[in-house]
This record gives C-alpha cells, structure tokens and sequence, in this order.
C-alpha cells in the first residue's frame, strides 16, 4: 500500500523485472558497506492494481553486513531511496 497521512494511493504486487547495481559514486551509508541495487518491479498480473510498474533508484546505503559475527542484539541498516509509481 503507498499509504500518506494525506491520501491512500492504492497497492501493487510486484515482482523484479530488472536490477542494476548502485553507481559507484552513491554514498556508501553509515557502515560503508555499499548502497543497494535500483530495481525495476512490475506488476504480477494484470489484476486491479493501482500501479503497472515501480523503479527503485538514488538509492544510498542498504547493505547489510554479511554476517551477525561480532553484533549483540538487533540492528538496523539505514538507506533511502526514491521510488517511482507508474499507473
């Protein structure tokens, strides 16, 4: 669901159409292990959705490390991206 508190724009079940790495030029994100791959979704049927396709892109962290070796309790992986809806 893309959810605001100003509006409810509708839902899309997705699946990857396409990937391609991070720039070698994206910030890296606090950990510095690298930023995650922008993507290309696009619908799984031709159902109801709201939305045909979503692109995943300016991403800047996201990669988590490969292991828990050596990390007490939980923790997070911050990234941000922007994300595009296509109807």
């Amino acid at each position: 669901m893309l959810e605001t508190p100003e509006a409810n724009y509708g839902r899309i079940e997705a699946k990857v159409d396409a990937k391609s790495p991070a720039p070698a030029t994206a910030v890296k994100g606090k950990n510095l292990l690298g930023s995650v791959p922008w993507l290309k979704l696009s619908a799984t049927t031709d159902g109801s959705w709201a939305y045909k396709e979503v692109y995943r892109v300016h991403t800047a962290g996201g990669v988590a490390p490969e292991n828990c070796q050596g990390i007490q309790g939980s923790f997070t992986v911050e990234y941000s991206a922007q994300y595009w809806f296509y109807a």
